[in-house]
């Protein structure tokens, strides 16, 4: 579509949250596609992160994609491969609920600081962070 539209300042923010798929080699071809196009842009699922009251990093489940765990070290894997250079956000896209409830900005930056945690160590290492698996 991207390619359709021809338009130089029309690129992509690939979403790997939102993969069905999240196998290596389906990361590996989806960003291979989209290399020539040009990603500007991506991001990664803070809401799928948390602490744990001893301040460990906790990974939830993706429910969109059948409550799989996104694959987050292929993901960074393949951007550096392709020399991506872009930016990386944290996304929180959806209310914050814990057991139903609306909850506040202070879960939100509970989630973005354990999410930041965890990229910076995956991004600096290239080998996942230790998690616990909710």
């Amino acid at each position: 579509m991207v390619k359709e539209v021809n338009i130089d300042n029309v690129k992509l923010c690939l979403d790997v949250p939102l993969f069905t798929d999240q196998s290596d080699e389906y990361i590996h071809e989806a960003v291979e596609a989209c290399k020539e196009v040009g990603i500007v842009l991506s991001h990664y699922g803070s809401q799928l992160f948390d602490e744990t009251p001893t301040g460990e990093i906790a990974m939830k489940p993706e429910w969109f994609i059948g409550n799989k765990y996104v694959n987050y070290p292929a993901y960074i894997k393949e951007l550096k491969r392709i020399g991506y250079d872009g930016f990386l956000a944290s996304e929180e896209c959806a209310p914050v609920l814990e057991n139903h409830e609306p909850q506040g900005i202070e879960i939100v930056d509970r989630h973005v600081r354990a999410a930041l945690r965890y990229m910076k160590e995956l991004i600096s290492t290239d080998k996942e962070p230790k998690v616990i698996k909710l």
